[in-house]
């Protein structure tokens, strides 16, 4: 224990050597100061800065209770003990009313308990100093605290504010704010205000409309706007019947936030824009040149048939263009390039006849497992699509997983409201069939798992294609959306949600591979050399009489100008001085009975789609099979 200085006032010397001597045996190094009147001791304070005063209530001049009237006056705290001969019950409450830490009274065995009460005294003022000390820490921090902070009573009602508080709510002071409840706030949804009455802290981020302020009368303001507020909500212990005694709520602005990450936002928005258009874009220019290249190989077959010497070579080069078209379909994917051939599908029935064509690329090793619903919703989908997006999320799956282990796929029906679809952006409320896709691999980190749908994105050493970028970009070209979640050693559940349609599944007709023979004109609108070269030749050789024009303003004119019929045209969407839909348009007000095909290296979603709802008849996606095309325009001709 750290030295005593002590105080003591006393008029009687011999009082004061008994009291000296029984202190002393208790406190063997305690600093003593003599008085025999309380005056003179109160010109010595400051300097001897003691750690208590006894004092003796009858002194010459000043009075015991005098001297604590002069110390309140003074505002000097120091801890006093009372003595006095007397007894007087009065004066004792008098003197504690003053502020003295205790009152003695000089008989019995007063010296005795001397020591006891300083040892009371000191340890009760050493309490109230860390208290003291506590608070004035607290105040420091509540007052310069950078986080509004605002304290309110258990009816939710304003107790105090800070600057920071009072800056964010433009007041000057927090009587301004009495009136405000902000645990009722507009915003706080039913739940954050039930789980406040169990005692739980609740963290939630609020628009605040401060022009609406004047018009709810909230309180007085001197800011306008809106603004964006995080507030946490604490409920405070010592309340009865298990209610808070109140609420510690802490308040920040983050409109800047807020504001930087929107802009950040639409900065990847047009970041990914532009990316899908640049693969859009290459997609369609290698589709373009792939026509040229399949067309040709078809073609080849067809003048050199049964020679055994070149067929090797002709289907070597036919696989590597089938290969090259798959590529072209991830990229039209991942551009959201569209659906080429929507039809209405039960997804336990596609799942059950895709995955034994995906099996042979799983590890013999991984156990495949199925849990289909057999009253699935039907959805509408290209099944070229949806069969690259089961491929790749069933061999990611596989390929995470290391030795043995299970692949669960499953297909639901969902049903999701204003609720969930406000938690999940980008997912509307409706009806859903859900496709899950789950394995016990090892699973991703955050970082990963927020860079799986970026294209190339690979966790192996070397990227090997679209993969996942190409199944979001289908997914929501489909409507649907797509959720992912996965911890490390956890394994990975991939959840798909394709909107729910009425109609009940179609057949799906396979392509005729005879090519179908005809007659008539056809007017062929293509500005690619290669696919123009293709069609047309393909088409002679089929019978027909065959008009070209590489630019839309040739074709419009050849359909004003030709003496005679033209009973189909076939029409490429991008052309370099007008688009199909315009030269449809023209060409309809010169031959209004003309049959129309349009084709594109896109898919058939945009301005395919809008030709067709003016009545085109048919749309074809670059590169095409020859035979394909032969049946579309015999179809076509003959009015089917």
């Amino acid at each position: 224990m750290e030295q005593l200085k002590l105080v003591i006032i006393e008029d009687d010397d011999a009082h004061f050597q008994l009291m000296k001597r029984a202190i002393i045996k208790a406190y063997p190094d305690a600093s003593i100061h003599y008085f025999q009147e309380a005056a003179g001791c109160l010109e010595r304070l400051d300097k001897i800065n003691p750690d208590l005063v006894i004092a003796d209530y009858l002194l010459p001049g000043m009075n015991g209770i005098e001297f604590l009237e002069s110390l309140n006056r003074e505002k000097r705290d120091i801890p006093v003990i009372i003595i006095t001969g007397q007894g007087d019950e009065n004066i004792a409450i008098q003197a504690m009313k003053l502020g003295a830490w205790d009152y003695l009274v000089k008989s019995g065995d007063f010296f005795t308990l001397i020591p006891s009460v300083i040892r009371k005294v000191a340890r009760e003022w050493k309490l109230k100093e860390s208290l003291q000390g506590s608070q004035r820490r607290f105040r420091e921090i509540f007052s310069q605290s950078p986080i509004g902070i605002a304290v309110y009573d258990q009816n939710g009602l304003l107790v105090e504010a800070n600057k920071s508080c009072m800056d964010i709510f433009g007041v000057s002071d927090p009587v301004h704010m009495k009136g405000f409840k902000l645990i009722d706030a507009p915003n706080a949804s039913p739940e954050l205000k039930a789980r406040l009455l169990k005692g739980e802290t609740v963290r939630y981020e609020t628009p605040f409309d401060f022009d609406k302020v004047d018009e709810l009368e909230l309180f007085e303001r001197g800011r306008s706007g809106m603004a964006y507020l995080e507030i946490v909500i604490t409920p405070m212990e010592g309340g009865t019947d298990r209610c808070a005694s109140g609420y510690l709520v802490q308040i920040q602005d983050i409109t800047r936030r807020k504001l930087a990450e929107e802009e950040k936002k639409d900065l990847q928005v047009q970041r990914m824009e532009s990316i899908f258009t640049l693969a859009g874009g290459i997609a369609h220019d290698f589709n373009n040149a792939l026509t040229g290249i399949t067309g040709n190989i078809e073609l080849l077959k067809m003048d050199l048939p049964n020679m055994a010497s070149i067929d090797r070579y002709v289907e070597t080069m036919g696989n590597a263009a089938q290969r090259m078209v798959h590529l072209t379909n991830q990229l039209l994917a991942y551009a959201r390039g569209g659906k080429y051939w929507p039809t209405n599908i039960s997804l336990s029935e596609f799942v059950e006849e895709t995955l034994p064509m995906i099996q042979h690329k799983i590890p013999s090793a991984i156990c495949v497992r199925t849990n289909l619903a057999s009253d699935i919703l039907n959805i509408e989908a290209d099944m070229t699509q949806m069969h690259m997006v089961l491929s790749a999320v069933v061999i990611n799956a596989a390929e995470a997983i290391e030795g043995q282990g299970q692949i669960i796929i499953r297909t639901s029906n969902k049903e999701i409201d204003e609720g969930i679809a406000k938690y999940n952006p980008g997912l509307k409320p409706g009806r859903y069939s859900c496709l899950t896709v789950q394995d016990d691999g090892k699973g991703m980190d955050a970082e990963t798992k927020r860079k799986i749908f970026e294209p190339f994105f690979t966790r192996k050493f070397q990227g090997r294609g679209l993969g996942m970028a190409a199944v979001y970009g289908i997914v929501k070209n489909h409507g649907g959306w797509i959720s992912v979640e996965s911890q490390l050693g956890k394994g990975t559940v991939v959840r798909i949600y394709l909107p729910a349609v009425e109609d009940k599944p179609k057949e799906i007709a396979k392509p005729k591979t005879e090519l179908a023979r005809g007659t008539g004109t056809i007017l062929i609108v293509e500005d690619e050399e290669q696919v123009m070269d293709v069609t047309r030749t393909i088409l002679k050789r089929l019978g027909y009489h065959v008009l070209t024009a590489r630019t839309g303003m040739e074709g419009v004119n050849i359909g004003r100008s030709y003496d005679g019929d033209i009973d189909l045209a076939i029409i490429d969407i991008y052309l370099p001085d007008m688009r199909g839909d315009v030269i449809y348009k023209l060409l309809k007000k010169v031959r209004r009975n003309l049959k129309v095909i349009i084709l594109s290296g896109y898919a058939l979603d945009g301005p395919a789609q809008e030709i067709l709802n003016a009545g085109a008849q048919a749309f074809m996606q670059k590169p095409f099979k020859l035979a394909a095309l032969s049946e579309k325009v015999k179809d076509i001709l003959e009015g089917e």
